[in-house]
């Protein structure tokens, strides 16, 4: 869960943003320093979108992916939202209580600031690919109790 107003509300605690973007800019630093290829995967916030953008700039060798759930959810998702992709909501069933572990995932999905700016990523080639990061979890896997 990311750590904003939707954590809050549902009573969670959030993984936040800076935490993603400290560690990017601690490996970019170190890739640079060294001269070593990085590669980052799982891009979700707007932060780690800037550093790498910067660090692409200065000549840094660095490539990065972001998946289809982050560009397309936020947060929103996880509180039962209705999704903008349909593959998060049953048929006609009603949003479940209190959240929605189907958007469970790591890294969380964070917020409509965070997915623009890795949608507008992706339009300038700042990010170099979209990775499915497909990892089939059944029902058990996906209680809020695990």
């Amino acid at each position: 869960m990311n750590e904003g107003p939707v954590a809050t509300r549902l009573g969670l605690p959030g993984v936040p943003a800076c935490a993603e973007v400290a560690m990017v800019e601690r490996d970019l630093l170190l890739a640079e320093m060294t001269s070593a290829h990085l590669h980052v995967a799982h891009v979700s916030a707007a932060g780690s979108v800037r550093a790498i953008r910067e660090a692409k700039a200065r000549g840094v060798r660095v490539t990065c992916e972001a998946t289809p759930h982050h560009f397309t959810l936020t947060d929103e998702a996880v509180a039962g939202a209705p999704a903008s992709v349909p593959a998060f909501r049953q048929s006609d069933a009603p949003a479940v209580e209190p959240y929605d572990t189907r958007a469970k995932m790591n890294p969380p999905l964070r917020g409509e600031s965070d997915r623009q700016a890795i949608v507008g990523a992706l339009v300038e080639g700042v990010i170099d690919a979209i990775a499915t990061d497909h990892a089939p979890h059944g029902q058990l896997d996906k209680e809020w109790s695990s």
